[in-house]
């Protein structure tokens, strides 16, 4: 895509070899009532008066809701990224209620005008904060205007679909609203792939564990690298060798991309994978871990 920028291979496999966190959702605005989802919204840019927001040691917490028909910016309240900074928050707050007045939503973000990008249910990922779908509004006033929706590219085994007859994942498929809900679920049909016609291998591997890193290019096609175990025996990397080829045997598009609060494309999906003589290989999304543990 003419002048999308992206995470590179090298910052992605670094990302993993730090095991890094973060804790920079607590340092954004959230916001709810965006979608029917209960969890918190994050916005890119403070809507906070510069006063209090260019000092970057203030979050704010917002709502959207309904006054006479129009939906409305409301602030909830102002959270200071330290304990030593509760009485100037409650300066600060004091200040906006003496302007702005309250309602029983909170106080109108009237001072605000301007376009909002929302990252949709935000998620940990190694160091990056990333997203599936996003919201971007333009408000004047407090008051939300437009709103569009932007839907990052979805690959052909993510998409919505009804639990297949007997299927293991049908138990856990859910509808709570956020993107990253069924990822566990959607991978059956990676599992599908991977173990048709998969040539097992010798009894002297009964089971072998690993965690490799799936990357799809800007034509759709699929790479495997392997993240852990860094060394592996003779018989083990013949065993990855095998998977990592099915993998680039991917159909184009199988798999989307992510962005991140940066606005950078992540075109990659951190896997674990357990195989089985018997059963074959299983994934899991490591968006569907906890990865702040």
């Amino acid at each position: 895509m003419l002048g999308q920028q992206y995470v590179s291979l090298e910052k992605m496999l670094l990302n993993y070899q730090e095991r890094k966190t973060t804790d920079d959702l607590r340092r954004y605005d959230i916001i709810y009532g965006v979608e029917e989802s209960a969890e918190a919204s994050l916005l890119k840019t403070s809507l906070l008066p510069y006063n209090i927001a260019g000092s970057k040691q203030f979050r704010g917490e917002w709502h959207i809701e309904y006054f006479n028909d129009k939906p409305m910016l409301y602030l909830r309240k102002i959270v200071p990224l330290k304990e030593s900074l509760q009485d100037s928050m409650l300066i600060y707050e004091r200040e906006l209620l003496g302007k702005y007045g309250m309602s029983k939503y909170g106080i109108p973000a009237k001072w605000y005008s301007g376009n909002l990008t929302i990252l949709l249910c935000p998620q940990h990922l190694f160091g990056e904060i990333v997203t599936k779908e996003l919201i971007e509004l333009t408000v004047k006033e407090g008051e939300v205007i437009s709103r569009n929706s932007r839907v990052i590219r979805t690959g052909e085994m993510e998409r919505t679909r009804n639990p297949q007859t007997n299927s293991v994942f049908a138990l856990i498929a859910s509808l709570d609203g956020c993107w990253h809900s069924n990822l566990q679920y959607k991978l059956d049909l990676f599992d599908q792939f991977i173990n048709f016609d998969f040539q097992k291998a010798k009894k002297s591997i009964n089971t072998f564990c690993c965690s490799i890193l799936l990357v799809t290019d800007c034509q759709g096609e699929a790479n495997g690298y392997l993240l852990h175990p860094t060394k592996v025996t003779e018989k083990e990397e013949l065993l990855m060798n095998k998977l990592l080829k099915r993998i680039r045997q991917l159909p184009r598009w199988s798999f989307g991309w992510l962005e991140t609060v940066d606005g950078l494309i992540f075109r990659g999906r951190y896997l674990k994978a357990s195989y089985s003589s018997d059963t074959g290989w299983q994934f899991t999304d490591y968006l569907s871990l906890d990865l702040k543990r």
